[in-house]
C-alpha cells in the first residue's frame, strides 16, 4: 500500500508525492508534531513507499518550506557588510524599537481577534480559541509598552519654569486712621552679631537679614523700616489708652535675630479706646397720671389755675388724667381735668 506525507499544525503544506531526502532535518522555528500525530497516512491514489523507519531518539524528517531558504541570502549579505555598517544598521534597529514593538503588538492582536471569530490558525501556532486569547492579550501589552516607550524616547523635555518673584502684601484693618510720620529720625537698633549656623544654607536662597527694632515708632516709620530689610509684615489693632494711635505696641519676630526675607513679621498697633458710654438721664419726678404736663411729686399739691384751689401749685387747663390722679383735677372723672 502506498502512503503519504501528513504534516503536523503550523508546518509547511506538502506538494503531491513529495517524500523527504535522506539524512534531512526540519527547521527548527516549526512547532513540534502533536503526541501521536501519524506523519505518514495510507493512500491508495500513490504508489509511493513508505520511507524507512529511523530510530527513536532522532527527529523524523520533513519537508522544506520554500519560503524559509530565502532568509539565508539575507544572512550572507549582512555579513559580508563593514563592521561600522552593521553597528550603524543595529543602532538604527534599536532606534526602531518602540515602532516595531507597536507593530508586533498590532499583528499579534489582529491574529487573535482572527483566530477567536474564525477558530484555530494552524499557519501561524493557534490551535485553539485560547491560543488566540493569549495572542491578542501579549498584541495589547505590547501595543501599550511600546507607546509608552516611544512617548518617554520622543517627547521633548519640558523646560524648567523660573522661580516666579512674591509681592509682599500687608493686610490692614485700622479702625483709626495712623498718626502721621514724625520728622524726627528713626532710631534703630544696633545690629547683633548672630553666632554662626550650624545648617547649610541652599546656594539659590536669599542670605538672612536681621530683624530690626520697630516697636515704639508709628506704624507708617516701621512699614518702611521692614521694607528697607527686605521684610514682609502684616498689621493687627489693639485698644490701649497708654500709647498714642498708630503707634506699634509689639513686633512677632524679636529684633536683632535673624530672619528670611520672605518672613511675615506682625505688628500690634495701638487705637485710641472705645468713647465712654453717655450718661444715663436723670431721673424725672413727673408724676405718670398727667402725660401731657409735667407736674412735679414732692412740691406740693396742684389745682387748676381760676379756681377755689388753695395750691401752692396751679395748672392751666385742660389736661389728660390718668387714674389714680393724686391732686384731684378730674373731679367728673372723664379723663380731662382742669376744664
Amino acid at each position: 500500500m502506498a502512503y503519504r506525507f501528513n504534516p503536523p499544525p503550523g508546518w509547511p503544506p506538502v506538494p503531491h508525492g513529495w517524500s523527504p531526502p535522506p539524512g534531512w532535518q526540519p527547521d527548527p522555528s516549526w512547532p513540534p508534531p502533536p503526541p501521536g500525530w501519524q506523519l505518514w497516512l495510507p493512500d491508495p491514489d500513490d504508489t509511493v513507499p513508505p520511507p524507512a523507519a529511523q530510530p527513536s531518539d532522532q527527529r523524523q524528517p520533513t519537508l522544506s518550506s520554500p519560503r524559509l531558504p530565502a532568509l539565508h541570502p539575507v544572512r550572507a549579505w549582512f555579513r559580508r557588510l563593514p563592521t561600522w555598517m552593521k553597528i550603524l544598521l543595529i543602532l538604527a534597529s534599536v532606534a526602531l524599537l518602540p515602532a516595531l514593538l507597536i507593530a508586533a503588538g498590532l499583528a499579534a492582536a489582529g491574529i487573535g481577534i482572527m483566530a477567536l471569530a474564525r477558530g484555530p490558525l494552524p499557519r501561524f501556532g493557534i490551535t485553539s480559541k485560547a491560543t488566540g486569547a493569549l495572542a491578542l492579550a501579549l498584541g495589547l501589552v505590547s501595543i501599550a509598552a511600546g507607546s509608552a516607550w516611544a512617548a518617554a524616547a520622543y517627547s521633548p523635555a519640558q523646560p524648567a519654569q523660573p522661580p516666579q518673584p512674591t509681592l509682599a502684601v500687608t493686610t490692614s484693618t485700622p479702625a483709626t486712621p495712623a498718626a502721621p510720620p514724625t520728622t524726627q529720625p528713626v532710631p534703630t537698633a544696633p545690629a547683633t552679631p548672630t553666632p554662626p549656623s550650624t545648617q547649610r544654607t541652599p546656594r539659590n536662597s536669599p542670605p538672612a537679614t536681621v530683624v530690626p527694632k520697630v516697636a515704639g515708632m508709628a506704624a507708617g516709620t516701621a512699614e518702611a523700616v521692614l521694607a528697607r530689610h527686605g521684610l514682609r509684615w502684616t498689621i493687627t489693632y489693639r485698644s490701649t489708652g497708654r500709647s498714642a494711635a498708630g503707634t506699634v505696641l509689639t513686633q512677632s519676630q524679636a529684633a536683632g535675630t535673624a530672619a528670611r526675607p520672605t518672613t511675615v513679621i506682625t505688628l500690634v498697633v495701638a487705637k485710641p479706646p472705645p468713647p465712654p458710654p453717655p450718661p444715663p438721664p436723670p431721673p424725672s419726678n413727673c408724676d405718670p397720671a398727667y402725660p401731657d404736663v409735667c407736674l412735679h411729686d414732692g412740691i406740693g399739691d396742684y389745682d387748676c389755675a381760676g379756681g377755689s384751689g388753695n395750691g401752692p401749685n396751679y395748672i392751666a387747663g385742660p389736661v389728660k388724667v390718668r387714674p389714680p390722679d393724686p391732686f384731684d383735677l378730674d373731679r367728673n372723672s372723664d379723663g380731662i381735668g382742669c376744664e
